[in-house]
């Protein structure tokens, strides 16, 4: 009965997953063909954030699709030799694979927590004129970050902030 249950919530998850994904990959889609309307009809009009935007909805949808294929065993791996070594060869070397995976991810979530401090340590935002507090793209937390609004973050370089517009505002310059 338990493995049941557990078999319908790994199956309902999946579900999830693969519709958010689907999801954030159909709005990204969406964001592009209307970014390129504008752009074609009324170049003066042409929104300068949605190519930021679409960079993390794809970037997000490609994540969330990673752990699903993942956890179904469904990615891509060499198993050639694999499959001609005797049984217990063959446990040595999926437990060798899984250590050194685990390894790499320990890795990059230490590297990673170095590169996401350092980003919060100097106030970095994104180079858009949205301004996306770098730190919150690291760590996956821009929805819950400054629900009222305020960009750029408190404690941010206003001179960092001023050269951002000032590209912003050259690219949509450049633009008409």
């Amino acid at each position: 009965m338990r493995s049941r249950i557990l078999s319908v919530a790994g199956s309902l998850w999946g579900q999830i997953e693969a519709s958010i994904s689907g999801l954030l990959l159909g709005g990204s889609i969406l964001l592009v063909a209307y970014t390129v309307l504008v752009r074609y009809f009324s170049p003066a009009n042409a929104p300068l954030y949605t190519d930021e935007i679409t960079v993390y909805l794809v970037m997000w949808a490609v994540l969330i699709g990673c752990a699903g294929i993942t956890r179904n065993r469904q990615h891509v791996r060499t198993d050639l030799l694999l499959h001609i070594m005797p049984p217990s060869m063959q446990f040595y070397c999926e437990l060798a694979a899984n250590l050194a995976g685990t390894g790499f991810a320990l890795f990059l979530a230490w590297y990673g927590g170095l590169v996401a401090y350092e980003a919060w340590d100097f106030g970095d935002v994104s180079p858009t004129n949205l301004r996306f507090p770098v730190v919150d793209l690291l760590l996956g937390a821009t929805c819950c970050r400054r629900a009222d609004g305020t960009w750029p973050p408190a404690g941010c370089d206003q001179s960092v902030a001023d050269q951002t517009e000032s590209r912003s505002i050259g690219r949509q310059c450049q633009e008409v």
